[in-house]
């Protein structure tokens, strides 16, 4: 496809920030170097970068921090550190007027403040651009796919038409995973290279490339010749590899036909033909995995979701991709109930073999919901298995099944549970993942199965196949989580406020360490945890009132308006979708309850903060960060809940000193006791060590950290429908 539109980053590509109004307030006031980075660059900042607050109001929240840290002298900081608004590339500058000047549509996308209209008419570059897209006004930011989606969408062009630059390798990599042709940006000479490759010489007028892939690869070249259309970029989330890439080619032509037009070409060594697929292997090593599409599908990396999305975690799918999968899921998922349940059916009435016979082809449509499923499963970083939405159990669950010998009723039983939760999820993902209800009969599923299983839940939850959901995380979780009393008081507190003599649902009780003082008083208490690890903790603590189930919170296990009090203690940050898991809090409250949100932040300056920073920097430097930081949760829960027509209050419940925090944030990172310090590998995590080490010694002399701990409180109006 013709490229039609430049995107590129602002700060760092066209405008430079030097520092300058940092270190001269920070010099003028005789405050300690990086005084300013610590008091700005925080919370706020990404709540000013989603719109959630005006560039004034962070400046002032900043001015407010210097003053409480330093008096009110050092006031006059602020103004001057916010009067520095950078200075711009005139390299780059030259560049997009050429650019434009040969027909390209010039377009920015920057994670910034509502301040961009300004500094842009300031440095007299408004002209520059087309169009100009700021997270601010879009309320999403690099590297979320939301955020690419809005800015192809608002220069009216395809993904696949856009050429996407960026000084940040995080924010280039899901520019391509969202369709558009990315490049790092390292200066303006090497990104005139890239148009230039892309037929956008900027010496000369532009000439368009005559093939819809220009200077593509080769293979692609040969099968664009032979009436063919291929899409060389991943377009489902599966990183192209050193010697593997994946291609995919909607084509009217036979499997015998493709093979033809390849075979003949010196270049290709090898030619393997399958029923959805081509292997090709090149002269040089090269394997191509060439995926056959429907005749006039989109292209891959065409986003699904559309601008106004909330959802920043599905995968970039199109629209016919979708609904595609979500038909051959349908199929898939149905086959298996019905092989399952005919499975169970010979078992009891003692014909063994048919009983095998069935299972064989249950466990035949489990392979191929797994394919539908991971071929188009976006991972968390190049190279692991790991996802929100699919993990490693799916593989586990089906070598379970195929090592049980089904001839003998232990083995058929083991086999065919081992199964369930592949059914699970198939489920899971129809409903919420393809917005397509799976139409099995599952309440005769269920029946049929109980027979052989037991109490069988088929119950809409995910398979639980990630490190964030693991025995090993469960076993050092509250090791490095200790209640001190005055948070303990403080929650004591706030069950007295909201929970007392109520029907409760806590969504992410963890371990049940929080759980253990919130439940008391409270009529009924209902612990929902994700991970069967952590919920056999839970109910291992002594505490009789309480009732544990484990469940989604995507998909809370109760009725409409049946509870008084949802409550979460920073869990929400970790579930796959956190709007939608708001949405159910408040299907689930009665007219007149709460949702209540309890958070820990830290007051003044957070050592630990800087050192689990420095440890993520190091474990991640070369691949996308964790997406289990849940940065800007809070802000955008609250902004959601605003737009339901809710009003959120904020309530202060403890303060207390942690005096020994940085050493216990080092030993926590050695246990691996976060959730995102299970990614990296055991290199990688030793670096994040290293670097977490470096940065404690460096906060050794600090004073002791202090916390607060505050609730969020949502009160669903008395008349609510």
């Amino acid at each position: 496809m013709t490229l039609r539109g430049l995107l590129v980053d602002l700060d760092g590509v066209v405008r430079l920030w030097r520092g300058h109004g940092r270190r001269r307030a920070e010099a003028a006031y005789g405050l300690p170097e990086g005084t300013i980075r610590r008091l700005a660059y925080n919370d706020d900042f990404d709540a000013a970068h989603h719109g959630l607050l005006t560039y004034a109001a962070w400046v002032e929240r900043v001015r407010d921090r210097l003053v409480t840290e330093f008096g009110s002298q050092a006031a006059g900081a602020a103004d001057l550190w916010s009067s520095d608004r950078g200075e711009v590339d005139p390299d780059m500058v030259k560049l997009l007027s050429q650019a434009r000047a040969a027909g390209l549509r010039i377009a920015t996308l920057t994670n910034n403040t509502d301040a961009v209209p300004t500094d842009l008419d300031l440095h007299g570059i408004t002209h520059l651009f087309d169009v100009v897209v700021n997270s601010a006004d879009i309320g999403a930011t690099k590297p979320a796919p939301a955020a690419y989606i809005t800015a192809a969408a608002l220069m009216e062009l395809h993904p696949r038409q856009i050429l996407f630059t960026d000084d940040n390798p995080a924010n280039v990599r899901a520019a391509h995973t969202c369709g558009m042709s990315a490049v790092p940006f390292t200066s303006a000479r090497a990104l005139a290279q890239a148009l230039a490759d892309r037929g956008f010489p900027l010496d000369q007028p532009a000439t368009p490339p005559t093939s819809c892939l220009g200077e593509g690869p080769m293979i692609a070249g040969l099968l664009n010749a032979h009436g063919s259309t291929a899409f060389p970029t991943p377009g489902s989330g599966e990183a192209t590899t050193a010697g593997y890439r994946v291609m995919y080619l909607s084509t009217p032509k036979s499997t015998a036909d493709i093979v033809d037009a390849l075979a003949d070409h010196a270049a290709i060594t090898g030619i393997s033909a399958h029923l959805a697929s081509i292997g090709v292997q090149s002269a040089d090593g090269t394997l191509t995995e060439v995926r056959l599409l429907p005749h006039d599908v989109e292209e891959p990396g065409a986003p699904a979701t559309s601008p106004s999305s909330d959802v920043e975690h599905l995968p970039p799918w199109t629209p016919a991709l979708r609904t595609a999968a979500a038909r051959a899921l349908q199929t898939a998922a149905s086959q298996m109930a019905w092989s399952l349940t005919q499975s169970v059916l010979a078992h009891e009435r003692g014909d063994a073999l048919a009983a095998a016979h069935a299972l064989d082809r249950a466990r035949i449509a489990a392979t191929d919901t797994i394919t539908i499923l991971a071929r188009h499963q976006a991972a968390p970083a190049p190279g692991l298995l790991l996802s929100r939405y699919l993990g490693s159990a799916t593989q586990q669950a089906l070598a379970t099944s195929l090592s049980c010998d089904p001839l003998t009723p232990d083995g058929l039983t083991s086999a065919i549970g081992a199964l369930i939760p592949l059914l699970r999820h198939a489920r899971y993902a129809g409903l919420h993942l393809f917005e397509a209800p799976l139409v099995w009969d599952w309440q005769h599923l269920t029946a049929q199965l109980s027979s052989m299983l037991g109490a069988v839940d088929l119950g809409p939850s995910l398979l639980r196949g990630d490190a964030m959901y693991d025995a090993a995380l469960a076993e050092v979780y509250d090791r490095h989580r200790h209640v001190p009393a005055d948070m303990a008081s403080g929650l004591a507190e706030c069950a007295r406020r909201w929970l007392n003599d109520a029907d409760v649902l806590e969504v992410g009780a963890g371990t049940g360490r929080i759980t253990r003082h919130l439940a008391p008083g409270s009529r009924s208490y209902l612990a929902l945890e994700y991970s069967p690890a952590m919920a056999n903790l839970v109910r291992a603590r002594p505490m009789v009132q309480v009732t544990v189930q484990v469940g989604d919170a995507l998909a809370l296990p109760t009725a409409d308006n049946s509870i008084d009090v949802v409550v979460e203690h920073e869990a929400l940050m970790f579930t796959a979708d956190p709007l939608r898991a708001v949405d159910e809090a408040l299907r689930v409250l009665r007219p007149g309850g709460t949702l209540l949100r309890l958070l820990v932040h830290p007051l003044g300056q957070d050592a630990v903060s800087e050192v689990e920073h420095a440890y993520r920097q190091a474990a991640f430097h070369d691949m996308p960060p964790p997406v289990f930081i849940g940065k800007g949760t809070d802000e955008r829960v609250t902004h959601h809940l605003t737009g339901r027509g809710h009003t959120t209050q904020s309530h202060d419940l403890a303060v207390w000193d942690d005096a020994s925090a940085v050493e216990d944030a080092v030993a926590a990172l050695q246990d691996r006791a976060w959730p995102y310090t299970r990614l990296p590998d055991d290199a990688r995590h030793q670096l994040g060590l290293e670097a977490a080490h470096r940065a404690a010694s460096r906060l050794a002399a600090l004073p002791a950290r202090r916390l607060r701990l505050y609730a969020l409180a949502t009160t669903i109006p008395e008349d609510s429908p």
